[in-house]
């Protein structure tokens, strides 16, 4: 009965896609967009 269960659940992700940005300390208004990622045009640098 258990594996005739588990044969027919649906599918469930069980990772997710984060985005991470390593920058500098002298590196400011990081920005992030869900879809485009990293707005680069957005940052600056001291």
């Amino acid at each position: 009965m258990d594996r005739a269960l588990v044969d027919r659940a649906p599918v469930v992700p069980v990772s997710s896609v984060r985005n991470r940005v390593f920058v500098s300390e002298r590196v400011g208004n990081v920005q992030a967009h869900p879809l485009w990622g990293t707005l680069l045009d957005q940052l600056w640098v001291k």
